[in-house]
């Protein structure tokens, strides 16, 4: 009797999460300023993601993300919302997203939909006042009004392998300022990216290779070691190095590829363009 009590309870808590999932799944009608979002979302928690490149772009906002140091940014605002990797794409939550670019949201309950405005004045999540992290105090700055409407931008995680080892830039920056202290040459601006390298051989590496960059001019770029946060070490199968690394570009050139070269293996070479 036992038994089959514990069999239909079973068959019951199936059934609820098959339920519960089937409503997660049709429930979200999104409407951005009364369009409704024909894109089919991945359903978690109760919240609707999708690849961020759809919310950037729908949205009309800028999007970066960072895995070395965990957080995000929108409009060039650190943000602490939720995401998901899945087959190396990278999905925000639209809801949490909108919210924290100042976008107004609802949920209508009689049309079952999640309804979406921009705010009133369209540069105002471009203009309002943003914390910018500092190493001594936090200080503000109010960016300027945009005469044109730019388009999102959004850097997304990318990886390259040569079946010893798997290569993955999550980010890249452009700054004149490494620790509010270190200033590139005149004319010259700083490139930091953040990587990690894995060992996926069945064999410890004991040289881990060189990296190099590349710019649009085709230009090759060793990087600065003072700077930079990423050590050449021994790699056992399996294991993983990340950290940053800092090179130094003319300001009117712009990062094309990061390059790995080893000996006696293909080189690695993963894009760095948005």
């Amino acid at each position: 009797m036992k038994i089959k009590n514990l069999i239909i309870l079973t068959i019951l808590i199936i059934f609820s999460l098959f339920f519960n999932f089937t409503l997660a799944q049709n429930k979200y009608n999104i409407f951005i300023d009364g369009v409704k979002l024909n894109i089919k979302p991945i359903i978690k928690n109760n919240l609707a993601y999708f690849p961020v490149q759809a919310v950037a772009s729908n949205l009309k906002i800028r999007i970066q993300y960072n895995t070395a140091s965990k957080f995000i940014r929108i409009n060039d605002k650190k943000v602490d919302i939720s995401f998901l990797i899945l087959d190396k794409k990278f999905y925000l939550p639209i809801e949490e997203v909108a919210k924290a670019a100042g976008f107004g949201v609802e949920w209508d309950g009689e049309e079952e939909a999640l309804k979406i405005t921009s705010p009133k004045n369209k540069y105002e999540t471009l203009t309002n006042k943003v914390q910018i992290e500092s190493s001594e105090t936090n200080t503000t700055y109010n960016p300027p009004l945009e005469k044109e409407e730019t388009p999102p931008e959004a850097f997304v995680p990318r990886s390259a392998s040569n079946g010893i080892f798997l290569l993955t830039v999550t980010n890249v920056e452009l700054v004149n300022t490494i620790k509010d202290y270190y200033k590139p040459k005149n004319n010259y601006q700083f490139v930091v990216v953040y990587l990690s390298q894995q060992n996926i051989s069945d064999l410890v590496q004991t040289y881990t290779g060189k990296f190099y960059l590349i710019d649009n001019h085709k230009n090759i770029y060793n990087f600065i070691e003072g700077l930079s946060n990423f050590w050449l070490i021994i790699l056992r199968p399996g294991g993983t190095n990340f950290g940053y690394l800092v090179f130094e570009i003319p300001k009117e050139a712009k990062p094309s590829q990061l390059i790995l070269q080893a000996i006696n293996q293909a080189a690695l070479s993963v894009s760095l363009s948005l």
